[in-house]
């Protein structure tokens, strides 16, 4: 379990695409559908992922590999690893809100995330 560094581009994530953009402090900007900003609900439960067009309510991420688990896996966390992406559905092919509740990880060397906070993250390769 590794905190990645990914390069600013198009990229799917799951079955979503959507442009990854990495900031000078090595945090990431998520932009899709047409939305320039990714943000979480306020709360201590789990919050919804949204986009929004509006910039104060974005939220930066982080990308952790979990590339023992499988090709492309990384947890997306926030930018102060408090909680990361997690999906209602564990399978990761449907569409499901997704929400953020704490990184979920064994005790085992190296660590092991669950599959609802996995996501597969591939870069889009353009001609």
């Amino acid at each position: 379990m590794s905190i990645s560094i990914l390069e600013s581009g198009l990229y799917t994530i799951t079955s979503l695409s959507g442009e990854v953009t990495r900031t000078p402090e090595g945090t990431y900007r998520l932009s899709t559908l047409g939305y320039a900003y990714t943000g979480a609900g306020s709360g201590l439960g789990p919050e919804e992922v949204f986009v929004t067009i509006n910039e104060e309510q974005n939220r930066e991420w982080i990308f952790t590999s979990f590339q023992n688990q499988g090709r492309d896996l990384y947890a997306i966390e926030l930018a102060d690893r408090s909680k990361a992406w997690t999906t209602e559905n564990p399978n990761p092919e449907e569409q499901s809100r997704i929400n953020t509740e704490p990184l979920r990880t064994t005790k085992s060397l190296p660590p092991q995330a669950t599959p609802p906070q996995l996501f597969q993250v591939r870069r889009v390769l353009m001609d």
